[in-house]
């Protein structure tokens, strides 16, 4: 049997229904991306800072990120 892989956003336990890559331009001007699961409700909340919000998403979130500068 498979494991289930859990939302990765602080605090959620939830199962993951969502793979998403986010693509940020930091304080810095420097754009990189980054990939995590998440469930449906830790998504929208995400997108609805993530419009408001320039800087380091890596707050959001319970394991290090891995960020892929371009």
């Amino acid at each position: 049997m498979p494991m289930k892989r859990t939302c990765e956003h602080k605090g959620c336990n939830n199962p993951t229904e969502k793979k998403e890559t986010y693509k940020v331009l930091d304080n810095d001007f420097n754009m990189y991306s980054f990939k995590v699961s998440l469930c449906n409700k830790c998504f929208e909340q995400i997108h609805e800072v993530k419009e408001k919000m320039v800087g380091d998403f890596s707050v959001f979130f319970n394991r290090p990120i891995k960020k892929k500068y371009y």
